[in-house]
């Protein structure tokens, strides 16, 4: 059910990202010295991360995450020189709830996951129950010499299965 509102929050995010690059680009060429070097900076530090908005989602918004770590605190300066910070508040909170919503995901995933396998677990328990009464029915009627090889390696089968698990 999230998968619409985390591609709407990655686009959000992705949207910013390409903004503020533009940005920083645009700047690189202006005549003010203080804000060429400090788009020169930021320019580097875009390379460095070499972020790709179409790289894996969990992987560009860690990446992110640090990115915009980076901004508020290494290169504070460069971008209150530039006057980006609203694209660094803004791609923030972009990022964020990119992340919120791809854990509260994978929160609900493991969930069903659980859950599939519990009821998996309890349908293949009775099953195996509803096996066992056939067999021991069919060796009452017909006599246990017919069964035996049978019963016994099913019991070996579920001995083993059953060491597995320990």
């Amino acid at each position: 059910m999230l998968t619409d509102d985390i591609a709407t929050a990655d686009a959000e995010h992705d949207g910013l990202y390409s903004g503020y690059k533009k940005a920083v680009n645009g700047f690189k060429n202006l005549p003010v010295e203080n804000m060429a070097k400090a788009a020169k900076v930021l320019t580097q530090h875009i390379k460095n991360y070499a972020i790709d908005p179409k790289m894996q989602l969990d992987k560009e918004t860690g990446l992110l995450m640090n990115f915009i770590d980076d901004l508020e605190k290494k290169y504070s300066s460069e971008v209150q020189t530039l006057s980006l910070g609203a694209f660094v508040t803004a791609l923030k909170a972009a990022n964020e709830k990119v992340r919120t919503l791809t854990a509260t995901r994978t929160d609900e995933r493991m969930a069903k996951a659980v859950g599939a396998l519990k009821a998996s677990r309890k349908a293949s328990d009775e099953a195996y129950r509803l096996l066992v009464q056939f067999v021991n029915a069919y060796a009452l009627i017909e006599g246990d010499s017919k069964y035996l090889s049978f019963i016994d390696y099913v019991n070996t089968e579920i001995n083993d299965l059953t060491q597995i698990g320990h």
